[in-house]
């Protein structure tokens, strides 16, 4: 195969080609709609594609309808037509390689999502810092966990946590606090 692409790294895709594959077989995989700059630049930064090849890949099978952008939050899907291409030639791509950016997608899409059903906020009360983390649903907080923290890079940290599995943090509180 034609090496087309500029690389992102040692052991990254460089045929154009390849990321378009990539590209349909993750998104399809995930079966949900996923923010094309943050693909792009998670690829780029876990070394498996250059950025700009993304984009550029992204642009390319928008127009050949194996994707299709939504504009108002900036995210792709994949078509039966891409679907359908990335299932014949999934092969082509290195299994390591696929197998990371997928699981790498699916945190992507993981975490998007949990943000949208949290809310976290870091406030100072008499010179105290504390982080408040809230699990929401339908609007309303299951469980909202006011903590202090000695700064930003320890809210950062808890943050990063929470966002990760929230459901895990309230499943593990309830457990915790009824002797479970």
């Amino acid at each position: 195969m034609e090496s087309n692409a500029i690389s992102a790294g040692i052991g990254s895709l460089i045929s154009i080609a390849e990321i378009k594959v990539l590209i349909c077989y993750v998104i399809g995989g995930v079966n949900a709609p996923v923010p094309g700059k943050q693909l792009a630049n998670m690829f780029n930064i876990e070394g498996i594609a250059n950025y700009f090849e993304v984009i550029d890949a992204l642009e390319a099978l928008t127009k050949s309808e194996n994707l299709i952008y939504c504009a108002d939050d900036d995210t792709y899907t994949v078509t039966k037509k891409g679907s359908d291409a990335a299932d014949t030639l999934k092969s082509i791509l290195p299994f390591t390689i696929k197998e990371k950016a997928f699981a790498l997608t699916a945190k992507m899409i993981s975490r998007l999502k949990n943000a949208k059903e949290t809310r976290i906020e870091t406030i100072k009360e008499n010179g105290i810092m504390y982080l408040i983390c809230s699990a929401v649903e339908n609007g309303v907080d299951l469980m909202s966990v006011k903590i202090m923290v000695t700064d930003e890079t320890q809210a950062s940290a808890i943050k990063e946590r929470f966002l990760d599995d929230p459901s895990k943090v309230y499943t593990g509180l309830v457990d915790l606090l009824t002797g479970k």
